[in-house]
């Protein structure tokens, strides 16, 4: 291979392995490979039967920064810009993945090798790894999200201790700080980030897209923005037939297999889902529901759904103030 680099892939089951691949220069990035991980998030976003992906490095150190020779060309001339079958790595700009990523460190991080972490969900890594935001000690500042980040994952005080000062720190420090969340033995980051990702990729795929957007929501645009969407984005995942694939394995006492469809289909007990349209004694607006198939002499099976939707702390209305069936049952968000 040459000192040039490549960014590989790797399919594990429902897991994307990316590998930053220019071990010979530290893995410092090049626009190419800039570009080749942004590809590979396109991917990763891309295909249904990928649920998550490991970020790691070949060789002794993660990355060491940019490459500031190949960087500056593009830099100077305003050329800087990803191919349209590319996602921005750094999640910074244009739509961003939407499955979540685990990334995986050792030896080196510096410079936009924490920006690349810092847009992954979980961080991971081994006691060798060493940290530093070197912007500052070049004339510089970070451009790749750090400034936004940093202070989010662990902190104000602790963001521009090393922000501000450019200083190295270990892998303890980050795990005290937040910017990891586990610290490994030397060379075990690879296989504990994918373990993780494959527990992720178990889970329903539509939910976890959905909890990730949720959170990302609350932080950019704050709380209220993300209150709004909780009950009609919980509503369209009760219609997914994961959702009826977790109640059936529940019942059926099996581990779940979801598909991640959204299609919606009538639950394991029978009720048919509906859209009432009139307004309730308890909400005045309109609301889902589920109404029973029979009225009367519900089956074991029936009441075991609804004693477990009772247990889950779902709101169960009385009656529908429109249809007065007494079957009719409102279905909102958990308290």
């Amino acid at each position: 291979m040459s000192e040039e680099g490549q960014v590989t892939t790797e399919r594990r089951g429902q897991v994307l392995l990316i590998g930053l691949d220019r071990p010979a220069k530290r893995n410092a990035i090049t626009p190419e490979l800039f570009s080749a991980a942004g590809q590979a998030y396109l991917q990763l976003d891309q295909d249904d039967d990928l649920r998550c992906a490991v970020l790691f490095a070949q060789g002794d150190h993660f990355c060491a920064g940019i490459d500031l020779m190949k960087f500056a060309p593009a830099m100077a001339n305003g050329q800087l810009t990803l191919p349209e079958d590319a996602l921005d790595p750094v999640g910074l700009f244009g739509p961003r993945l939407r499955k979540p990523v685990v990334s995986a460190v050792q030896g080196v991080c510096v410079g936009i090798g924490i920006e690349l972490i810092l847009a992954t969900e979980i961080r991971v890594a081994d006691s060798t790894a060493r940290f530093a935001q070197i912007e500052v000690r070049r004339g510089l500042y970070p451009a790749g999200g750090a400034t936004m980040r940093f202070p989010q994952e662990t902190g104000w005080g602790n963001a521009m201790r090393y922000l501000l000062t450019g200083e190295e720190f270990g892998a303890e420090e980050a795990r005290r700080i937040g910017l990891v969340q586990e610290v490994v033995a030397p060379g075990a980051q690879v296989e504990r980030a994918i373990a993780l990702a494959e527990l992720i990729a178990a889970q329903a795929p539509l939910g976890v897209r959905a909890t990730l957007a949720s959170a990302r929501l609350a932080l950019m645009a704050g709380e209220e923005a993300a209150k709004q969407q909780l009950q009609s984005e919980f509503i369209r995942l009760l219609q997914s037939e994961d959702a009826q694939e977790g109640a059936r394995s529940f019942f059926e006492r099996r581990p779940p297999r979801f598909q991640g469809r959204q299609r919606g289909v009538t639950c394991i007990a029978g009720f048919q889902p509906v859209f009432c349209g009139r307004p309730t004694r308890a909400t005045g607006g309109p609301t889902r529901f589920f109404v029973a198939r029979k009225q009367t002499n519900r089956s074991d099976e029936d009441k075991e759904v609804h004693q477990w939707l009772t247990n889950q702390r779902f709101r169960l209305m009385d009656i529908c103030a429109g249809c007065r069936r007494s079957a009719c049952w409102r279905m909102g968000p958990p308290y």
